[in-house]
């Protein structure tokens, strides 16, 4: 008797382990980054930032040519590159886990967002890429509106990645306007940076300080069919690192894990 009971706990042992490996194996990783703050033309590579070679798909919003450029040729031939309406936003994707059913451009009222759907290979499941790249003047509440009305119609599984023009401050946890109406309904779901590292260093008065410290500016969002995801995020590279000094002054990637099941 004793020996089948030792015997049952080891099968529900390995049985535990083969999920934690499974989830682990499964876990889809994910990049957004704004290079909007960084010089005009630099060269941006995985050898500066090595967690890009890394990921199964990279999302660039204010980016060049140059930039583009560099970074499609150091992550190698497994990364498609996506066809994009705007050249400031880029989407690669890493062939081996993600194949791209579809990709155009969302046109909602004077929205103009890209649209991919993507399979993943790993998981057999089909979900959206939505990339945005919204204005910040007059129009911006109402580019919020008309993404968050959208969402309310889609059944598919959603990953929402660009730059938004949101701000929300780490210690109240309050955002801009554009940001409540977004979230508006609870059609979206922020997934927070932990921990809540400050995403973008600018100092447009030159005095030697962050101009909004304790700020996130970056954003992934799950929609859809993928609100209930099991979902991380990460700002890298942390900040005060010696690779944020060399590598991301200005907007800092952030990095989605989830599991798409």
């Amino acid at each position: 008797m004793r020996n089948i009971v030792q015997f049952a706990i080891l099968i529900a042992i390995c049985s535990l382990l083969q999920l934690v490996s499974t989830a682990a194996a499964d876990t889809l990783s994910v990049i957004s980054w704004n290079l909007d703050a960084r010089d005009e033309g630099e060269a941006v590579a995985a050898e500066i930032y090595p967690e890009m070679a890394a990921c199964h798909l990279l999302c660039l919003t204010r980016s060049d040519a140059k930039q583009f450029n560099s970074i499609e040729k150091s992550l190698g031939k497994n990364f498609l590159a996506c066809e994009m309406e705007r050249p400031s936003m880029q989407i690669l994707y890493d062939q081996r886990r993600l194949q791209c059913l579809r990709q155009g451009e969302l046109k909602i009222d004077e929205v103009h967002s890209w649209l991919g759907l993507f399979r993943d290979i790993e998981t057999k499941v089909d979900f959206y890429i939505l990339v945005n790249e919204f204005s910040k003047g007059d129009g911006h509440r109402a580019e919020a509106e008309a993404i968050r009305l959208w969402c309310e119609q889609q059944t598919l599984p959603i990953i929402g990645l660009g730059d938004f023009g949101f701000e929300v401050n780490y210690e109240s946890l309050r955002g801009n306007r554009p940001f409540d109406e977004f979230m508006r309904d609870y059609r979206w779901r922020w997934v927070r940076p932990y921990p809540l590292v400050d995403t973008l260093w600018q100092d447009l008065d030159q005095d030697d300080q962050d101009d909004q410290p304790n700020t996130c500016s970056d954003f992934i969002y799950l929609g859809g069919g993928a609100l209930n995801w099991l979902a991380r995020v990460k700002v890298d590279p942390p900040q005060g690192s010696k690779k944020h000094e060399t590598g991301t002054k200005g907007h800092r990637p952030v990095r989605l894990s989830v599991d798409p099941r």
